[in-house]
């Protein structure tokens, strides 16, 4: 490129001592066809060309007076005192004929002049010597006041240009110190007059003759500071004249400057003056001599002064976005006449490109902490949101991390007594909110919600601010889509709510505003689905269409969403005209928003989903397919608009699958098979490098298995088998994420336990089932919320602590945090509340809530195991084992005995998967044919009918026979016993039968019993499978004279507690005996006291050390400080059961309740027997019964490895006859050595006791002796 800067001051004789010109460039025309130009390289100097040129007024030959009054002829005032000083250096002025100077004396005052370099002191001295040598009159009070008087440093000047000649050779090199002088007393007093008559000093060095022959910094160094005067003199006045002389001089001086630091920064300075120029010009091409000097700077700055550097890289990056700003409108051109074609050109983006480039560079130059970097990220964050927003750039992922990082860091540096605190954490997090927007990780609307809250707390006006209102709203939003915590969402709407309130509606921003509020009300209807909900997000996206202005970019997306919220309100009202007004709202809106914009793949999505909703309302009247194929076409179109990383693009792949499925219906037989594949490819669509990909997955799987399912004939089994794969893949770390409350976490299970059920029975059709991906997929769905609470116990290695100290040590950090929240379940830190009452006010406080803190725990947890699990030798840490993993480790092979029977109900077929363990681990499986899924069911029902007759589900010690009238005794009998033998014959007979004739043997001490450990699901999971058989024949089948009966939640659960008895099993145990015969507001247990006085014997006889604590005794405190002290517990008292949430589930000591959370903090290394003496504490809800969520099962997950409790309330008499029978027979077996190695003998010793129950009761008293049950190992 040409410089405009490297002509000499005397190289040509157009730029002599009359006049400066800066030399003049072409004017930047932009041709949009040279779309591969350089923005910058193509600016050339035109050579010999006019145009506009900034004069620098320096004077011709007139005397020196008229230089004085030609200066500013408005200054009058100050061309008065001008004259007035040049008559006081008249008076001054010594005749060179004065008497009684020899010329010795006038050549020491010349040897003086020219000895070199003056400064001040200097100047001043010499002044007082020539008044020594005669050469001046003394005015005492003018000399002595010289460096003070704002008069007298300008007539000191006047003076010694009177008395040197101008073809002195001294003249110009003291007339340029004088200038630095009255300058320098410019900075000091800021006397506009200093500057004034800096300037006319420079100007004279600049005019004499010896000027030319000075050396190249002199004359660099005497432009520089007349460029400088002037650049004062303009912000003083403002005239931009006088800018443009800056510029002139400024330019002049870096080229007579040899020396490159100093040159750069002239360089950089100049750029900064042309920016300024630019702004008050509005000329592209000053903005361009800006950048070009700029960059030459940066160029020439030295590397060892990153300061400098950065300042210029910071000034260039400004330059550049400027430019942008400036070319971004005017450049933005239109394809095809189509206003959704619209974008900007690739030169128009490179200035923005390059600004982002600039600010990198000098972001790296700065150690951390500097200055300058506030300034830095704010800027650089700006630019940044103008790549990923204001082009529309479809993947502007990068720009959006960047941002958030950018204003991370000024967040990080900025106090909040700054005035810029506020506006930096509102950008701060809106840069959150984008970036969640784009990449849906948890983490960043956490974030930018507790960003929020801050502000809104320590800055009270924020509630007035109805933008900074409604980000907060948009953010709670989100985080509730994520959440479903009804505080986040009733706080948006509140927030939402003010921030119309506050808004007239000529404010620019109101349309958004009521968007924004509609869009809230729209999802609360989704979650609680009530008229007027719905009716509140039409009529607010209708004013928002009402006040929006056609010019609107947004206008488009709102009538979007306004289209949406009719299909939703269409859907419970069946009003056709809410559906075709959604119609002609989203095909409105697509017309309205350009290809480019990033929401245009979600508008024409939301035009497929109302035209197919369209389609099902009108095929079954007239079978019109035209809706369906345009909805189709608009899912395609919103597929290839979106791209391949677009973060909805699972969504938008599920949503044309659905339409081609409708399509599916509808094709002539040649193109089914078509469509049929295409529907699949969009269900099965995998993208992990999209966030969030697992949630998306597991629907789409779930959809697209659906689909092969009712279409056999154009799959095979595997297809079937690999759609659930898939949905297996992503079911344990979505359906129950750990950051969930328990509530929302059992809310998930329920939401996708028939798929886990439909995916085993899928892996069990066909000639060649695949029973071990059955058992898989089973284990993977049981008992979840228990197997997370048990990996929290599991021990960090010391592998791990030996590779990575540090992390290990966040690992351990971490999981200790989350087991307490675990351990203080946080719904009983939050009370729930309808919060219809809420105030704005009150939202800081309602978002510091224990859940989000458990929320970003988890997400640190997670963060540290996913590090811990690059490394090779730790990809396993803390994930679930698959079921061949765990039945192969070398205890399960050598201690694990029995038989392991897995029960499945479906709609399409019923199974029992069998496992043995052993050295060879067999799984095989049996369908149980006579069992179907309405059979389970309604078992299921009589069952529960069957229990509530008889009054046993209360608690302990009311009588199980008052609710039954006698006329109905033999009737309910009858049915219980109906229960009984259909659970014998279709179930527990032929999982027998099975057994004997593939002949598996368990291991297991001979001469006993086998045992079984049940592991049902469905329908089973409630009833007595141990009590199974034909009661209405003496003689008949009984299940407990066949095998010992044990439940499981999971195998896993079973062999880690089996590992666990291995090596907690000791000859020494102790027991805590904690009964309650009348506990507060409970009904009295008398018998817990001859319980309690019976196994205290049995102890005692044994030589078996006790505690016993007993009503008064027996407090929360005081029971946690014991359990950790014995190796059995013996609880003897009520229980309560919190179904919907387990950790909640609690027995009922003196003083109050103690949870499984509290047994979970005390509990240790010594737990190996709990016997629940209370009611129910082996019922779990019957919403979630693959989940187990009993006291029985949280007593294993706690750390007990086996566990006696109850399906249903038993009677205060008859707990005494069964504990007394359990103790004699386990401390019998112990004592003679009949229990084996990883095993407690707590199974075998319950079958003992329940027999002695049944005896004493008979064996027609079913609800007496049955409900006891065996839970573990």
């Amino acid at each position: 490129m040409s410089s405009s800067f490297n002509t000499p001051l005397d190289a040509d004789p157009d730029l002599g001592p009359k006049r400066l010109r800066i030399p003049q460039y072409a004017i930047y025309h932009e041709d949009p066809n040279r779309m591969d130009v350089d923005p910058v390289e193509s600016i050339e100097p035109l050579p010999g060309g006019s145009g506009m040129a900034i004069d620098f007024p320096v004077g011709g030959s007139d005397s020196e007076d008229n230089l004085l009054h030609s200066r500013d002829e408005n200054l009058k005032l100050y061309n008065e005192q001008l004259a007035s000083i040049h008559q006081r250096l008249e008076l001054l002025r010594v005749p060179e004929s004065a008497p009684g100077i020899d010329r010795d004396v006038r050549l020491k005052l010349d040897a003086t002049l020219t000895r070199g370099p003056l400064d001040v002191k200097e100047l001043t001295a010499l002044v007082r010597q020539s008044k020594d040598l005669g050469l001046l009159s003394y005015n005492a009070d003018l000399l002595n006041s010289a460096l003070t008087d704002p008069m007298a440093a300008r007539i000191i000047f006047y003076h010694v240009n009177g008395i040197l000649p101008r073809d002195h050779p001294n003249r110009s090199r003291i007339c340029y110190l004088l200038g630095s002088l009255l300058r320098e007393r410019f900075e000091l007093q800021n006397e506009l007059e200093d500057l004034e008559a800096a300037i006319i000093a420079f100007t004279l060095s600049i005019r004499s003759p010896f000027f030319n022959h000075a050396s190249p910094s002199a004359k660099c160094d005497c432009l520089y500071e007349i460029g400088i005067s002037y650049y004062y003199s303009y912000q003083r006045k403002k005239d931009l004249r006088e800018l443009g002389y800056a510029i002139d001089a400024l330019r002049y001086a870096a080229d007579w400057c040899h020396d490159k630091p100093q040159r750069g920064s002239i360089f950089a300075l100049v750029g900064r003056l042309f920016h300024n120029h630019a702004k008050r010009s509005d000329d592209v091409g000053d903005m361009d001599y800006a950048i070009y000097a700029l960059e030459r700077a940066a160029e020439l700055l030295p590397a060892n002064d990153p300061t400098a550097l950065a300042q210029c890289l910071r000034d260039i990056g400004a330059a550049y976005l400027a430019r942008f700003k400036a070319t971004k409108k005017r450049d933005s051109v239109y394809l095809e006449g189509d206003r959704r074609h619209r974008t900007v050109s690739k030169r128009t983006r490179q200035y923005l490109e390059r600004g982002i480039e600039a600010y990198c560079r000098a972001i790296t130059l700065l150690p951390a902490g500097h200055a300058l970097e506030q300034s830095l990220y704010r800027n650089f964050g700006s630019s940044l949101r103008k790549r990923g927003i204001c082009i529309g750039e479809p993947d502007a992922r990068t720009s959006t991390q960047d941002n958030v990082e950018v204003y991370q860091r000024v967040a990080l540096y900025t106090q909040m007594s700054h005035p810029d605190w506020p506006r930096l954490q509102a950008e701060y997090g809106k840069a959150l909110v984008n970036r969640f927007t784009r990449d849906g990780q948890p983490l960043d609307i956490e974030r930018a919600v507790e960003v929020y809250g801050n502000l809104f707390e320590h800055m009270p006006h924020c509630y007035d601010d109805v933008m900074l209102l409604h980000e907060m709203g948009v953010a709670l939003h989100l985080r509730f889509e994520t959440s479903e915590e009804w505080a986040d969402l009733m706080s948006a709407l509140r927030a939402h709510e003010r921030a119309v309130e506050l808004a007239p509606d000529s404010h620019r921003e109101k349309s958004r505003l009521l968007d924004g509020l509609a869009m809230t009300w729209q999802t609360r209807y989704i979650f609680a689905p009530e008229m007027e909900y719905i009716d509140s997000a039409v009529s607010a996206h209708q004013r928002a269409i009402e006040l929006a202005l056609n010019e609107d970019s947004k206008k488009g997306l709102w009538l979007c969403h306004y289209g949406t919220s009719l299909r939703i309100r269409y859907d419970q009202s069946e009003d056709i005209r809410d559906l075709e007004r959604a119609v002609a709202m989203h095909d409105n809106a697509w017309t309205l928003v350009p290809e480019s914009n990033p929401l245009a793949p979600e508008v024409i999505n939301e035009l497929g989903l109302s035209l197919l909703e369209r389609f099902k309302y009108v095929q079954e009247a007239h079978r019109n397919t035209y809706d369906v194929v345009r909805s189709v076409s608009a899912h395609r179109y919103a597929v290839q608009f979106a791209g391949e990383k677009h973060p909805k693009r699972l969504t938008l792949r599920r949503n044309l699958g659905h339409a081609l499925r409708y399509r599916f219906q509808h094709v002539d037989r040649d193109d089914k098979r078509k469509t049929f594949k295409e529907a699949i490819d969009s269900f099965m669509d995998f993208a992990p490098d999209v966030p969030g990909y697992r949630a998306e997955h597991l629907t789409n799987a779930a959809a697209c298995a659906s689909m092969l399912s009712e279409n056999r004939d154009f799959c095979s089994q595997n297809d079937i088998i690999l759609a659930w794969t898939r949905f297996m893949d992503g079911f344990e770390t979505e359906a129950a994420w750990l950051g969930h409350t328990v509530h929302r976490r059992f809310r998930g299970l329920s939401r996708w336990g028939r798929d886990v059920a439909t995916a085993v029975a899928a892996a069990l059709e066909g000639n060649e089932p695949q029973v071990e991906q059955a058992a898989e997929w089973l284990e993977a769905g049981r008992a979840m919320i228990w197997s997370q609470v048990l990996s929290l116990r599991d021990r960090i290695s010391l592998e791990i602590w030996q590779h990575d100290a540090g992390m290990a040590l966040q690992l351990r950090q971490y999981t200790r945090a989350i087991q307490e929240d675990v351990y203080a379940p946080l719904s009983a830190t939050m009370p729930e509340r309808s919060f219809e009452d809420l105030q704005v006010k009150e939202i800081p406080s309602i978002l510091r809530n224990p859940r989000s803190l458990h929320r970003r725990r988890v997400l640190d947890y997670e963060a540290v195991l996913e590090s811990i699990r690059e490394h090779e030798e730790f990809e396993d840490f803390r994930r679930r084992k698959s079921v061949l993993e765990l039945l192969r480790s070398p205890h399960a092979k050598q201690h694990l005995g029995g038989y392991i029977v897995f029960l499945t109900v479906h709609e399409t077929r019923s199974d029992a998967i069998v496992i043995v363990p052993g050295e060879n681990t067999s799984i095989s499986s049996t369908r149980l044919q006579r069992l179907t899924y309405k059979t389970a069911e309604r078992v299921s029902n009589a069952w529960a009918e069957v229990l509530w007759k008889y009054g046993v589900t209360r608690e302990r010690g009311e009588d199980p026979r008052a609710p039954v009238r006698p006329e109905a005794d033999s009737n309910v009998q009858k049915k219980l016993h109906k229960v009984l033998k259909i659970l014998w014959d279709y179930v527990v007979y032929p999982v027998l039968q099975f057994i004997e004739s593939e002949g598996l043997q368990c291991q297991g001490m001979p001469g006993r019993l086998p045992h079984i450990t049940w592991c049902p699901s469905g329908a089973l999971t409630e009833l007595p499978l141990h009590a199974a058989g034909d009661y209405e024949v003496p003689s008949g089948p009984r299940a407990y004279n066949c095998f010992v009966s044990s439940y499981a939640p999971s195998l896993s659960a079973l062999i880690r507690g089996s590992e666990q008895a291995f090596l907690k099993r000791s000859q020494y145990p102790s027991a805590l005996i904690v009964t309650q015969p009348n506990t507060p507001n409970h009904t009295p247990l008398p018998c817990t006291e001859k319980e309690r006085v019976c196994l205290q014997n049995i102890l005692a006889r044994a030589q078996i050390p006790y505690q016993a604590m007993v009503h008064r005794e027996a407090t929360v405190l005081d029971v946690q400080g014991a359990i950790d002290l014995h190796s059995w517990l013996h609880l003897a008292c009520h229980g309560k059961q919190e179904w919907n949430d387990p950790l909640k589930s609690a027995f009922a000591l003196y003083d109050g309740p103690l949870s499984i959370p509290d047994v979970m903090r005390t509990a240790g290394e010594k737990a190996e027997l709990a016997f629940l003496s209370a009611c129910q504490t082996a019922r779990g809800d019957l919403n979630l019964k693959e989940e187990a969520s009993h006291l029985a099962a949280g007593m294993l997950a706690v750390g007990f490895c086996a566990v006696v409790g109850t399906m249903w309330s038993i009677g205060d008499a008859d707990a005494p006859i069964v504990v007394e029978a359990f103790y004699t027979k386990l401390i019998e077996m112990r004592n003679q050595d009949l229990v084996g190695v990883g095993e407690t003998g707590a199974a075998y010793a319950l079958h003992e006791a329940v027999g002695r129950l049944r005896e004493q009761v008979g064996e027609s008293k079913i609800v007496k002796w049955a409900p006891f049950v065996h839970y573990g190992v």
